[in-house]
């Protein structure tokens, strides 16, 4: 199984584009996944660099409904025509950060028929879950603030219904990809375990925790130092300063995912 980061914020070669965004591309052995878009056509530029065929991706999946993760999304079905697209209903809702539209771009449409709308869950191969309901349980660790969602014809403070995150399976445990985390990654990996019945032995994806503050940041390093989570790649809404503190107080190996590297897991 192997990740390739084909979007984050920041990229240690310049022959590939980064933005304020973030996209996957997974091979399972079983499936091709592009887990997120980032914010416009960049991802397809960098696949191309990388040698990925875009075309030939079988499932693309949302992890929520912010435009950083899906403003590629009219580009991925220009260059793809059978993949399905996985995404939870409220994927689909108008967001906002304040007053700013941040949702889905407007200008296009996704094909009814390529939807899968995701429940509790959806297996996509023997290996891979999506995850599409998270158990609050840490409930300090969530990051909505400023965050709003049009539901039922009103503007509302967003609880990311829509987020959803993806669990792979090994032989003595799993890894867990994740969007943003904005209902916490101690709450995810939590949501995890209970569901797989297997340890978090690997860790990719952001951590929204950019704007938290040292304090905060400590008590999520020291929350995965009592897990059995032994490496994490983060980048993207992590933060380049809180992931250089988690990087010195886990235990864990962590690792800065920059566009344009692929690791296996």
């Amino acid at each position: 199984m192997r990740l390739t980061v084909l979007i984050d914020n920041y990229s240690d070669n310049d022959k590939f584009i980064m933005e304020h965004g973030l996209s996957y591309y997974i091979d399972t052995g079983k499936s091709k996944i592009l887990f997120d878009t980032g914010q416009s056509d960049a991802f397809v530029h960098n696949a191309l660099k990388l040698g990925i065929d875009i075309s030939a991706v079988d499932y693309q999946v949302l992890s929520h409904g912010h435009s950083d993760h899906t403003g590629g999304l009219g580009d991925f079905l220009r260059n793809n025509s059978q993949a399905e697209i996985i995404l939870k209903q409220e994927t689909l809702n108008p967001k906002y950060s304040n007053n700013n539209y941040i949702g889905i771009p407007h200008e296009f449409q996704i094909p009814d028929n390529r939807v899968i709308k995701v429940g509790e869950s959806y297996r996509i191969d023997p290996f891979t879950d999506v995850i599409g309901t998270i158990l609050i349980t840490y409930p300090d660790d969530t990051h909505y603030d400023h965050f709003y969602v049009k539901s039922h014809d009103a503007i509302v403070p967003d609880t990311f219904q829509d987020e959803l995150f993806l669990s792979i399976k090994g032989d003595d445990g799993m890894a867990v990809i994740t969007g943003c985390s904005h209902n916490g990654i101690s709450n995810i990996i939590y949501t995890a375990q209970k569901k797989a019945n297997k340890p978090v032995r690997n860790l990719i994806g952001g951590l929204h925790l950019k704007d938290s503050d040292r304090k905060s940041v400590i008590k999520i390093a020291d929350y995965l130092n009592t897990t059995s989570v032994e490496k994490i790649i983060t980048g993207h809404c992590t933060g380049m300063e809180n992931y250089i503190l988690l990087k010195n107080r886990c235990k864990a190996q962590v690792s800065y995912g920059f566009a344009g590297n692929s690791y296996p897991f």
